[in-house]
């Protein structure tokens, strides 16, 4: 039996009306990663926002410790790993001229908690449990500078240092955001937007030597300064805002910014602090370079440009690149320092939805999850070439001189943890992320 020749031809109509939709130049906002103040127009003299929001973060990892097992190096489970922060991130964005916006933050931070435990699990395809007696870090038989111990000295002395607290007001950013091509004044042009964002290190900086509580939490400044340089596009396409963001952040530390060595009785060789052969530049923070990416679109089901009105589901996944560094981890806290700490990835994405119910409200709801990729978070360099043996050819082998007091080895280096088949790596970390916005425009 042969269909009638209108199914026959129904599904190129939708094909052609969906397709028609998709064309359409409709009026647009542009994507809010695109969005951008703008003053002195003829129809919009002055524009400024005020922005007020509440984000939580939850993370989650193991950390596991290289251990020798016969002739080979097992990372053996050491701790679990776990961090929630609580913030309220505050941002004015003030239209300077047109398309040219000026934006100042911050995040007032009210918990950055993290905590570590001895893992609980048991296996039971291998009859398994785990006994703290088997516990690389409880039973540790090495002092910080290599010798063996008569008795166990735990690394981490988890009754003391099992949980930090940290709280405050976080470093202030001030950005200009400048859009060379505008949607919103030719409907057939994307919107190009450039930014360049400053943060200043006025937070009081966090010391990973001192002890917290959670009535009396750390700081949460870094002591550095970051210049971070973005771009991004949209366009938007019948109900589809598709936008491609990508920045990237250079440290440059202050001489505010944290030092191990102003801490040297914490120091395997805190004596090589004050020898002189070491500068500041080589035993202090020493932050990490930051870029990434974000690619996504909005889904706008409804609009209405005339009484600014509009409703959208953004939909985005992001990858972040993390250099290498001494700079905090997850264990910086429970160590006592700033910690040495592979480059890796951040992998993951988001799903919020944006409400304007009216020209002078904006609400936005947000969830993420993310993925960090695994990494070492110790392995601090064992040291530098004083006397020249390394140019010497006919040396075979290390030519860093580790003796006891040799003050080529870095003051940072701790045998326990620093050396390769003793390092901590953290892996299986997946980060929970929820925020909600509110945005008064004017």
């Amino acid at each position: 039996m042969r269909h009638p020749s209108c199914f026959r031809t129904l599904p190129l109509v939708l094909l052609a009306t969906l397709s028609a939709v998709l064309a359409l130049p409709l009026p647009s906002f542009a994507a809010e990663a695109t969005r951008i103040l703008s003053s002195f127009d003829e129809d919009d003299p002055f524009d400024i926002d005020i922005e007020v929001g509440f984000r939580r973060s939850q993370k989650r990892s193991k950390i596991t410790h290289e251990y020798h097992s016969g002739e080979k190096v097992a990372d053996v489970l050491a701790l679990r790993y776990s961090e929630v922060t609580n913030e309220m991130p505050m941002n004015i964005r003030i239209g300077l001229f047109r398309d040219l916006e000026l934006n100042v933050g911050a995040s007032f931070v009210f918990s950055n908690n993290k905590k570590w435990r001895l893992p609980v699990y048991t296996d039971i395809d291998k009859g398994e449990k785990f006994d703290p007696a088997s516990s690389t870090i409880l039973n540790n038989m090495l002092d910080r500078q290599g010798n063996i111990l008569e008795t166990p000295s735990p690394i981490i002395n988890l009754d003391e240092n099992n949980a930090s607290y940290h709280a405050g007001l976080s470093n202030i950013d001030i950005g200009l955001r400048w859009a060379p091509f505008s949607e919103d004044r030719d409907q057939y042009l994307p919107t190009w937007v450039l930014g360049f964002r400053w943060t200043i290190p006025s937070s009081s900086v966090s010391k990973p030597s001192q002890m917290t509580t959670s009535s009396d939490p750390g700081d949460i400044g870094d002591g550095v300064h970051r210049f971070t340089f973005s771009t991004a596009f949209s366009k938007q396409f019948g109900v589809f805002d598709p936008y491609l963001t990508a920045w990237y952040s250079m440290p440059l530390g202050t001489s505010n910014r944290y030092n191990n060595c102003d801490y040297a009785d914490n120091l395997a060789y805190g004596g090589n602090c004050s020898s002189g052969y070491w500068n500041e530049d080589e035993v202090a923070h020493d932050p990490q370079h930051i870029g990434g990416f974000s690619i996504g679109t909005e889904i706008v089901p409804w609009e209405n440009k005339e009484r600014d009105q509009r409703i959208s589901i953004d939909i985005r996944a992001e990858a972040i690149y993390f250099g290498s560094g001494r700079t905090y981890n997850e264990l910086s806290d429970a160590l006592g320092k700033l910690l040495w700490t592979e480059g890796y990835a951040k992998l993951g994405g988001s799903i919020g939805i944006n409400i304007q119910p009216i020209r002078y409200v904006y609400l936005r709801l947000d969830a993420g999850l993310y993925h960090e990729m695994a990494h070492y978070l110790t392995g601090d360099s064992t040291g530098k070439d004083l006397d020249g043996t390394c140019r010497d050819e006919s040396i075979d082998g290390a030519c860093i001189d580790i003796y006891e007091d040799s003050p080529e080895i870095n003051p940072n280096f701790d045998y326990r943890y620093d050396v390769p088949g003793r390092r901590f790596r953290i892996s299986e970390t997946n980060i929970f992320t929820f925020s909600f916005t509110g945005r008064i425009q004017f």
